[in-house]
């Protein structure tokens, strides 16, 4: 029986949910794979699914996930810096021919 292949994985818990992979069989069955095992396998993707949201479910209520912190300075000082990047990459007639176009510009 061929399959098309199909792989969906949530790596922090080690969990995967594949058909025709080179991890399981070619049975065009969906396996749930934990830890490199198979533990289940349907033969209806919705079934699969269903299953597969519910363990990752289970692990993100285990291990919540912490909101990353922004320092407010970081992001204006890398946005800073980006900008002036542009003269690493601009050469002096790059930013005299802008002039020169914005200077035509504002004659009009």
């Amino acid at each position: 029986m061929s399959s098309r292949e199909f792989r969906q994985s949530f790596p922090a818990a080690n969990l995967s949910l594949e058909r025709a992979t080179e991890n399981v069989p070619n049975d065009g069955r969906f396996h749930l794979m934990l830890n490199g095992k198979i533990v289940k396998s349907f033969r209806f993707e919705k079934a699969a699914q269903a299953e597969y949201r519910a363990l990752r479910k289970a692990y993100l209520d285990e291990h919540p996930v912490e909101p990353a912190r922004v320092d407010i300075a970081d992001v204006i000082r890398e946005d800073h810096n980006r900008m002036s990047n542009k003269e690493l990459i601009w050469s002096p007639e790059d930013f005299e021919r802008v002039e020169r176009m914005t200077k035509r510009g504002r004659r009009r």
